[in-house]
């Protein structure tokens, strides 16, 4: 990931495919497109005219994140960043959206800017046009692309702008946000199959087989992608309004450093509630040990061996003050090699754990009840969880765009 600086306060980072994009079509347009419409033109100028329209083309991906980032925090909202990929870009908004307008507002912002864009090049290219036809061309050229961007966003199901939009307009209609993000998933995860089926039409016609395949393809990304925003986000809103310490783990069984590993793996054999074991010096943690480092010890050598011995170091583990944000644990769960974080109140004193299977939990309850709005954190981690998996959802940030 490379950062290419800050705009209006907001860092602008760019993922090195970026840069392949940028240099693809910059050579399509020197060496491929230019010198059929401007033979006359020299080599050094066709490379400086495709640099040009090639940043332009990223600029406007740039714009509509901006729009996205603009409206965002005018709301009040924290926007730390924007990332530019391989065919897009994300806006990354956090802080707690309070109503649906939060998610209507900034849905049509990307889609705004991208619009007025087009319209700004198709005019500029009809300005141009009598006196440089192949300028106006270039113009035309980046009009439509962003008419392109626009109408893709627009489509109304995740992981789309209008995707968020719908799920507003859900929102405020229902009152349930669960709801509404599973059906703005829904949506998405529909027009995918009708794209992937579009793909397997062109495949069975037997002339098109290439295009088939590339929108079969598209169309199995473009679901899997919705399924992944609908993880992501239905994750993001269990997690609002909540603090750390009302998804700790309090009752995490512990053991002395000076225990063996054969004590462990007795009390992991014995029904224990967890599969790590805090490990303590006295009052004082020390570290975890998983169950699975547990079992890596010969039985030969576990009753000889201290726990310490197979312990990963509380250094090594992600700590989080049991009054921050429950956000902050979406991020700093998967960065565990242990799926867990470790919980500390005011004076840094060991509190719990919260794990991985901890959030899965409290998330499949939000799903199960619809809706969050009415019921305390702890009347939910009461409910018995569902078999659905939340798990992929912990792997990345809840973002507002991903175009």
């Amino acid at each position: 990931m490379m950062t290419l600086g800050r705009l209006a306060g907001i860092e602008i980072r760019a993922h090195y495919s970026t840069l392949l994009v940028f240099g693809a079509l910059t050579s399509i347009l020197a060496y491929g497109y230019l010198p059929v419409v401007t033979p006359a033109a020299g080599s050094l100028e066709r490379l400086a005219v495709a640099i040009i329209v090639s940043g332009l083309l990223v600029g406007s991906i740039l714009a509509h994140e901006m729009g996205h980032a603009f409206v965002a925090r005018s709301r009040g909202l924290i926007v730390s960043g924007i990332t530019l990929y391989l065919f897009g870009g994300l806006a990354h908004v956090g802080g707690v959206r309070s109503e649906p307008a939060d998610d209507i507002a900034i849905g049509l912002a990307g889609p705004g800017v991208s619009a007025l864009l087009a319209s700004g090049f198709f005019v500029a290219a009809g300005a141009v046009m009598p006196a440089n036809a192949q300028a106006g061309e270039l113009l035309g050229n980046l009009g439509f692309a962003n008419a392109l961007l626009f109408i893709v966003n627009a489509i109304p199901g995740y992981p789309m702008d209008g995707g968020m939009v719908l799920r507003g307009i859900l929102w405020r209609a229902t009152g349930n946000v669960v709801a509404a993000t599973r059906r703005a998933a829904t949506a998405g995860k529909a027009f995918a199959y009708l794209i992937a089926a579009a793909g397997v039409w062109l495949l069975l016609k037997g002339d098109s087989v290439i295009e088939g395949m590339w929108v079969v393809l598209i169309g199995w990304l473009l679901a899997g992608l919705a399924e992944s925003a609908y993880r992501a986000i239905i994750t993001r809103t269990a997690m609002e309004g909540l603090t750390v310490k009302d998804l700790c783990a309090r009752d995490v069984p512990t053991l002395q450093t000076s225990d063996s590993v054969a004590t462990a793996s007795a009390l992991l054999r014995s029904g224990a509630s967890s599969r790590v074991i805090a490990v303590m010096f006295g009052e004082r943690l020390a570290g975890l040990v998983a169950d699975v480092d547990v079992a890596r010890v010969p039985p030969a050598d576990a009753e000889s061996m201290p726990i310490a011995s197979v312990m990963m170091r509380t250094g090594g583990q992600p700590t989080v003050d049991a009054d921050c944000d429950a956000l902050v644990l979406i991020q700093a769960v998967p960065m565990s090699p242990l799926r867990c974080v470790i919980v500390v109140d005011e004076r840094g004193d060991y509190i719990g754990l919260v794990r991985h299977e901890d959030m899965n939990r409290y998330v499949e309850m939000i799903e199960t009840l619809g809706n969050s709005s009415s019921l305390s954190p702890r009347s939910l981690r009461r409910l018995k969880p569902t078999r659905r998996d939340a798990g992929e959802a912990l792997q990345s940030e809840a973002n507002y765009s991903g175009d």
